[in-house]
């Protein structure tokens, strides 16, 4: 599965300990693919 993730979740999963970050290690582990658009990543 690939999921699109907001800059502020991006942000916040960097920063904080919440559901942001939760979201990020599931990525990490393989759970989920992100995709990121070139606009995001301006």
């Amino acid at each position: 599965m690939s999921v699109v993730l907001d800059t502020n979740v991006i942000v916040s999963g960097l920063s904080f300990s919440r559901n942001e970050r939760l979201i990020l290690e599931l990525a990490l582990r393989g759970r989920f693919e992100i995709s990121l658009s070139p606009f995001i990543l301006e």
